[in-house]
């Protein structure tokens, strides 16, 4: 185990890379431009009012920079989660969404596969107060990789100093990767804001087969 700078993370031929979905995204952005032009063209032809049509305009122009933004990240090519060949996994613990870190940074662990005990698929259920008051679903999907005995502080610090920038712009606070107990690795594969394909499931059954362990 240990950390590799990302010019040092090389992809094999033999690799399953597991990148970032923009489809969402785009979709998300389609819609609120074309909520910004419906009610410009209204504000246009009098039909709403000043405050009204600037208020709708700002309010889905502002939406639409937002899913672009990530959009336009997932396209980069570093918007990969993990690569798993029959040796070894790569998982780049630094969001695709976080740029304010320079880039010679270690931000990808690589894990010999018979350093991994078992694997685990998670899913998180998250309602929250959406329009109206009505209720908003969302589904984090996850895997868990038990590595026990492995040295996880140099990971740990790392996953720190992730943590420490702060909200710039159109910039989006985006961690895939935690250590949720001792000798376990989660990482992220969907949540609000990332949807990484292959799905999660492909990933736990690479890992286990793999590996010495298996799914559970």
């Amino acid at each position: 185990m240990r950390l590799l700078r990302l010019d040092e993370a090389a992809f094999g031929p033999d690799d399953t890379v597991f990148k970032e979905n923009p489809t969402q995204a785009l979709l998300f952005t389609a819609m609120f431009v074309a909520g910004a032009l419906f009610f410009l063209g209204l504000w246009i032809e009098d039909e709403v009012g000043t405050f009204l049509g600037v208020l709708m305009v700002g309010m889905f122009g502002v939406f639409a920079a937002f899913t672009g933004n990530i959009a336009r990240k997932a396209f980069r090519p570093n918007a990969w989660q993990m690569a798993v060949d029959g040796r070894r996994a790569l998982i780049k613990f630094r969001s695709f969404l976080n740029t304010l870190h320079p880039e010679t940074d270690p931000q990808v662990l690589e894990v010999g596969l018979d350093e991994i005990a078992s694997v685990r698929e998670n899913e998180l259920v998250m309602l929250t107060a959406g329009h109206r008051g009505r209720k908003a679903t969302t589904i984090e999907r996850s895997v868990d990789i038990r590595v026990p005995g492995a040295d996880l502080r140099p990971l740990a610090e790392r996953l720190e100093v992730e943590r420490e920038w702060k909200r710039t712009g159109f910039s989006i606070k985006a961690w895939p990767v935690a250590l949720p107990e001792e000798g376990v690795i989660r990482v992220n594969f969907s949540s609000n804001v990332s949807h990484v394909k292959p799905p999660v499931g492909e990933a736990v059954r690479l890992l286990a087969v793999r590996s010495r362990g298996e799914p559970k």
